[in-house]
């Protein structure tokens, strides 16, 4: 999706203004790829996947010196400096997948808080997840939209699904909103889809089920040279 011209969904609508669900494409692409969740793990450019802490991510993915939004649940979070966020912090284990402008924001009831659209910068990461579908579909799905923009990271949700994490600085709305729609089309959860809304972070520990949000794809090559 080099070229901002080429739409890569068109279809029907949901009430909510995003794609419906097409379960014959879906079933498609499962059937034509030869990916699957298994092969996935394996084609992972980095390995010893465990290796990699929760905050430790954060400082990977992140630019140095910039502000961050994390928090124990979406309900319990603070923006602060990604500097602040060391091996004491492995319970922060939902994020922003976007750098804030500023640690608080005005929503819109005039409310002050560290994490709304209004302190919520430019795309970062777009954070791909599925519910009810199978882990090689979710998994073949995933592969599809990385012909459209990169994917960097997939990990396990620490539940029932997979968190595709896919590079998107210097996307144009136009870019970002058609890979949206067309992930939507294909089974991929819209409230992602939110500037302020909080994915969850890799190789955490998922307090409610006790398992861990499970590193399972990562390939740092995809991401460009942060500049401060």
């Amino acid at each position: 999706m080099s070229d901002d011209s080429v739409q890569i969904y068109s279809g029907g609508m949901k009430s909510s203004g995003w794609p419906s669900r097409n379960d014959h494409s879906i079933r498609e692409i499962a059937s034509e790829s030869k990916m699957t969740l298994s092969g996935l793990k394996a084609s992972s450019p980095c390995k010893d996947l465990d290796a990699y802490p929760s905050w430790g991510m954060m400082h990977l993915l992140f630019p140095k010196s910039c502000l961050v939004c994390m928090g124990a649940s979406i309900s319990n979070f603070h923006t602060v400096p990604l500097g602040e966020i060391d091996h004491e912090t492995e319970d922060l284990v939902h994020v922003v997948p976007r750098t804030m402008t500023k640690q608080f924001g005005m929503t819109k009831k005039k409310k002050n808080s560290e994490r709304c659209n209004d302190n919520t910068g430019p795309a970062l990461y777009q954070v791909i997840e599925f519910d009810n579908m199978a882990d090689d579909e979710q998994a073949a799905i995933l592969w599809r939209l990385s012909e459209y923009l990169p994917l960097v990271l997939v990990h396990h949700s620490g539940s029932e699904s997979l968190h595709g994490w896919f590079y998107a600085k210097g996307a144009t709305e136009n870019r970002l909103e058609q890979f949206q729609r067309y992930a939507a089309s294909r089974g991929a959860d819209p409230a992602l889809f939110t500037k302020s809304q909080m994915g969850r972070v890799p190789n955490g520990m998922r307090p409610d089920t006790g398992r861990k949000q499970e590193l399972l794809y990562l390939d740092l090559n995809t991401l460009r040279e942060f500049k401060d």
